[in-house]
Formats: C-alpha cells, sequence, structure tokens
C-alpha cells in the first residue's frame, strides 16, 4: 500500500515541474515616474522567469522609498514601489533652482536614410534613455547602433549611416574565380581566385570586401614564370705543341658561354 506522505510528494514534485515548463517569460518592464533600467538591464529585451531587474531615479531626482529591484514571475513583473522626487524638493534654494532648471531630456533623434525606424518610439526621452537603429536589407550600418541621451539633452553619438556596400570585381588577368562569393560583391563577402595554368600568383588569393567598397588585401597579380637560361660548358682543344725535349705538350681550355 503506497504511503500517503509519498502520494503528496509526488503529487508537489509534478506540480513543480509543470509549473516550472509552464512559466512565462516577462518582457521589459516599465517603471515609475522620474526612474529608469539601470546600466546592467537597459539593453536586456527578453527577461526569464525568475529574473530581477534594477530601477534608478534619473538625474535630478533621489529615491524617497521603496524597492528598486523587481522580479519576473510567470511572466508578470512584480510591483515596483520605488519612489523617486526631486533632490531639491524641500529647500527653498532647490525650489528656486525648479524654475531655473528643468530635469534633463532629448527630443527624438533623426531618422536615418535607408533605415528602419529607431526603437523605442517616444515624444521625448529622460536622461540615459537608448534608442536603436536598424538598416533595412542590402544594407550596411557605419557607425554606432545605440544613442544615449546625455546630460547637455542630446543623443550622443552621432546617429549612424546606412550604406550599400559594393565592391567592383578584381577582374585579376590571367585568373579565375575558384571559390565564394558572386557579383555584387556586397560588404564582408570573401572570394577566392587561382592564376590560369601556367602562370603563378604573386599576392594572396583571397579577398574580402570591406567596408569602404574596397577589397583587401590588394588582389594578386597572375604572371609568367621567370625563366633562367641554362648554362652550358664546351672544351677547345689547342693544337700540340713540342718542348725542347721532344714531349708534346697539350693544353685543354675550358670556355664557359651562355646559350
Amino acid at each position: 500500500k503506497q504511503n500517503s506522505h509519498d502520494v503528496n510528494f509526488t503529487r508537489s514534485y509534478v506540480f513543480s515541474l509543470y509549473f516550472r515548463s509552464t512559466a512565462q517569460d516577462c518582457s521589459v518592464p516599465v517603471g515609475g515616474p522620474n526612474m529608469h533600467l539601470s546600466e546592467n538591464d537597459i539593453f536586456t529585451t527578453h527577461f526569464e522567469n525568475g529574473s530581477e531587474v534594477t530601477f534608478v531615479c534619473d538625474v535630478g531626482y533621489a529615491s524617497a522609498g521603496g524597492a528598486r529591484k523587481i522580479t519576473c514571475t510567470a511572466g508578470t513583473w512584480s510591483q515596483v514601489s520605488l519612489k523617486c522626487e526631486s533632490k531639491y524638493l524641500h529647500s527653498f534654494f532647490a525650489h528656486c533652482m525648479a524654475f531655473c532648471f528643468a530635469v534633463v531630456t532629448c527630443e527624438p533623434p533623426p531618422q536615418v536614410e535607408n533605415a528602419s525606424p529607431f526603437t523605442p518610439q517616444r515624444d521625448s526621452y529622460s536622461y540615459r534613455n537608448v534608442v536603436k537603429y536598424k538598416c533595412q536589407k542590402d544594407f550596411t550600418l557605419n557607425g554606432s547602433s545605440s544613442l544615449t541621451c546625455s546630460e547637455n539633452g542630446h543623443f550622443t553619438p552621432d546617429p549612424p549611416k546606412c550604406i550599400k556596400v559594393i565592391c567592383e570585381d578584381p577582374n585579376i588577368a590571367n585568373a579565375h574565380w575558384e571559390s565564394g562569393a558572386r557579383p555584387p560583391y556586397g560588404y564582408k563577402e570573401f572570394v577566392v581566385f587561382r592564376c590560369n595554368t601556367g602562370f603563378v600568383m604573386e599576392g594572396r588569393p583571397g579577398l574580402t570586401c570591406t567596408i569602404d567598397g574596397q577589397w583587401s588585401p590588394k588582389p594578386p597579380i597572375c604572371k609568367l614564370p621567370t625563366t633562367v637560361k641554362p648554362t652550358t660548358t664546351t672544351t677547345t682543344h689547342r693544337p700540340k705543341r713540342t718542348s725542347p725535349s721532344g714531349r708534346v705538350l697539350q693544353r685543354m681550355t675550358l670556355c664557359s658561354r651562355m646559350a
């Protein structure tokens, strides 16, 4: 007979496994007024069940109580209890400053030609808010994909450009395509050439199309090999001469000449 304790334990274990397998993840949480996600969380767009994120007060604001962290549970974030109030709210000097200086905000950055609309789209952005750019198909991002609202009320760095990178066909004389990309050649595409039979390559066979539309390294050269004429040796016999003693003298001279 099965023990009731074992049955309860089994049910609890099965329920726990089911809960963990069906628990949903969370999207980016929305904080309260005058706050933003910390640097560690601001670039994350997907949070697993059980994840924690931290909110911090904007420039010119300070915590007035409440927890800075919230938790993702089964697809829902716990309530944001952090309160952010102006640092100068309770002082006369700060009250004056509140009229003289506004909280740092940034106007929306410009749209980039040949890029999708930046995200997220808002009417204005708080200090350290981040927007991201993404180029359309067949265009390459030249610059930073992320811009941040800075303390001077402008997004930094400068917006990127979306350019169409095309490298011209190398047209290497006395060579042929062996492997890799085919024309038209786009950014980072790689191609390998080989010299035709009887030709020798000077340079590297593999080329990569760079952001400025040039090949790296420079295309190789295929040329005929340099031939060296062989050296031949001939033997020259001079006429016989007789010594005073009557002996025959014979001199053999080796002459080298180029064929």
